[in-house]
């Protein structure tokens, strides 16, 4: 419960910063569609919440604690229903990464570019777990980016792209997606978490507190 109620936070905190400027931005620098600005938005606000849930640095709380699992599938010998679970968790966090990217940016849709994502992004979260508590674990790696392929392939099947299909060569447009990763990077590590900290206090001096507890 606690864990839930943090990622909520930690997004309210990401949608009082971000959602006023960023739609803007997005609407008036890129007119489209109010459908693509909204899924834009809701791609950046997504990757706020992969961070929030899986434990990124802060700079309230950097700390290098290096825990790193090299050996792929072992954990499923010594406790396979843990692992089992993880590993589906793992799973559904990155679908929704395969889904977003294909039908925002028609330079992504190609399975090689969205499994290109999934590790790159997996192995950056992978990576910044070093300044944390957590553990760095090579599944994780592979559980994220078969769940990023899992969610291209169903956005071939159930939806309709936002954007027409361009040649990443020409288009600019091929850099966004990553300025948008950047920018959910630097909220995540900076603004948001004293945001948090502030809406923390706040729900800890009120009343409601106590009847969620």
């Amino acid at each position: 419960m606690h864990h839930i109620l943090t990622i909520g936070i930690d997004l309210i905190s990401a949608v009082l910063i971000l959602f006023p400027i960023v739609s803007v931005f997005l609407f008036f620098s890129h007119p489209r569609s109010l459908k693509w600005t909204a899924l834009s938005t809701l791609f950046l606000l997504y990757l706020c919440a992969v961070f929030s849930a899986v434990g990124f640095p802060s700079i309230c709380t950097l700390t290098f604690d290096p825990s790193i699992h090299w050996l792929p599938l072992v954990d499923v010998f010594s406790d396979p229903i843990s692992y089992l679970k993880n590993s589906a968790l793992n799973i559904l966090l990155f679908i929704p990464l395969g889904i977003l990217l294909p039908i925002l940016w028609g330079d992504h849709r190609s399975a090689k570019n969205i499994l290109a994502w999934g590790l790159g992004l997996s192995l950056t979260i992978e990576c910044l777990q070093l300044f944390t508590l957590r553990l760095t674990d090579v599944d994780d790696l592979l559980m994220n980016s078969l769940g990023a392929i899992l969610g291209y392939y169903l956005s071939k099947v159930l939806l309709t792209p936002a954007q027409p299909t361009e040649n990443p060569v020409h288009s600019r447009r091929y850099r966004r997606p990553l300025a948008l990763l950047a920018l959910a990077l630097l909220l995540m590590f900076t603004i948001q978490p004293l945001l948090s900290s502030a809406i923390w206090e706040v729900l800890l001096d009120s009343p409601l507190w106590e009847s969620i507890r």
